[in-house]
């Protein structure tokens, strides 16, 4: 059972006025944080003991501290906007100490004169017997007024324009493919096709259709090719012979080189083209003779 249930509706009174942090009701209330934590467990779980009656309605403690949330945020809201529309007071400080407004109408007089007159020595401006700051108002940043007129003007909002350029060789349209409804189960599937028929034939109508419409006519036989051999032989060379050769001619003396022997017995490659060719090869027939014994 709880000691005193008026601190219930002190919690809430805090939590309106902007003091949300559990850590700080629950020392403001005069209380540890785990006894705060374990109301706010029992009234969650439906305590009978922690019903409250907050706004003109029966409620759950738990409930009415989201609701006190609820105008704190509502309370900030309205400071913000306040904020941006008249900006804030702010006091001056010189060298560390506040700086103090003067009495507009003790100023015009000396200090004896302010002391006689009933006003302060050092002119000095007093509302209810209090020194007033000199203070200078500003105005809130201007990204927070333009933030706040882009959420309440929907002509302050910055708009942008995209071109995209596509080159298509091919048609240009536009595609839309429903969103599938996945409420009713998977979609249906189709049945197979049917499979193809194929017409039934006899063997009398096989038998009556003739070779030709299938392989076609024989082909005709072909001439065998003909084959031309052309022996070109080339003209013989024509050599000059003189009786004796020219320096030119005539190989350079080698030493160490045997002479490659003669064959006697050979055969004229050639006919004797000239009287001194022809004298060469009857010497030639002659020595063989020799040789022979004839």
């Amino acid at each position: 059972m709880i000691r005193d249930p008026s601190k219930l509706y002190d919690a809430l009174t805090l939590i309106s006025e902007g003091v949300t942090r559990p850590t700080a009701i629950a020392k403001a209330l005069g209380i540890v944080y785990r006894t705060y934590t374990l109301w706010m467990v029992r009234s969650n779980s439906g305590d009978p003991e922690f019903m409250v009656e907050y706004q003109g309605e029966q409620m759950q403690w738990a409930a009415a501290i989201k609701l006190a949330t609820k105008l704190a945020a509502l309370e900030l809201r309205g400071m913000v906007l306040q904020e941006s529309v008249f900006g804030v007071e702010e006091v001056q400080i010189f060298q560390g100490q506040v700086v103090w407004q003067l009495d507009p109408e003790a100023c015009k007089w000396d200090e004896d004169t302010r002391e006689m007159l009933g006003f302060r020595r050092d002119g000095l401006l007093e509302r209810d017997g209090k020194l007033v700051p000199v203070t200078i108002r500003k105005p809130a940043p201007w990204a927070q007024r333009q933030r706040i007129l882009e959420a309440n003007f929907a002509d302050m909002r910055p708009s942008q324009t995209i071109t995209n350029n596509v080159n298509l060789s091919g048609a240009v349209g536009v595609g839309f493919v429903p969103k599938p409804n996945y409420s009713a189960g998977p979609p249906p599937v189709p049945p197979p096709p049917p499979m193809p028929l194929l017409e039934n034939v006899t063997d009398a109508e096989v038998t009556d259709i003739d070779d030709d419409d299938f392989l076609g006519p024989e082909p005709a036989p072909a001439a065998a090719p003909i084959n031309i051999i052309l022996d070109v032989k080339a003209p013989p060379e024509e050599r000059i012979i003189r009786d004796m050769p020219t320096a030119a001619e005539t190989p350079a003396a080698q030493s160490g080189i045997l002479t490659p022997p003669r064959a006697f017995d050979a055969p004229p490659p050639r006919p004797a083209r000239s009287p001194l060719e022809q004298s060469l090869y009857d010497a030639l027939e002659t020595a063989r003779q020799k040789r022979d014994g004839g």
